[in-house]
């Protein structure tokens, strides 16, 4: 964000599996798949919209962010976290290998 303007470096998409023997919590991520904004798939601008709303929420002027959100079996997103902060510091990287940029780029 800058100066109250967002703009969305990626979007992932995450498997996780349960590290329990019955299935339950905890979990691991087992995989992530960079998501196309045009993959219909996805409500991707849905994704964006929310973010961007709850972003406007907190009162998120400044810097990255890391958000989590859900979607629904019936298709609502659902925030999960908020943080003020890079996602991963690998995922820079993975970024700019991907996509050809970062959310560094963005500012």
């Amino acid at each position: 964000s800058k100066d109250g303007v967002h703009k969305t470096a990626a979007i992932w998409i995450y498997d996780r599996t349960s590290t329990a023997e019955d299935g339950s919590n905890p979990f691991a991520y087992t995989s992530g798949k960079l998501v196309s904004s045009d993959d219909p798939r996805y409500p991707t601008d849905d994704i964006v919209n929310y973010v961007t709303s709850c972003l406007d929420a907190l009162e998120v002027h400044w810097g990255m962010s890391h958000t989590e959100v859900k979607v629904t079996p019936n298709g609502e997103v659902r925030l999960m976290e908020v943080n003020v902060r890079q996602q991963n510091d690998n995922f820079g990287p993975l970024c700019a290998a991907c996509i050809g940029y970062d959310a560094l780029r963005l500012c």
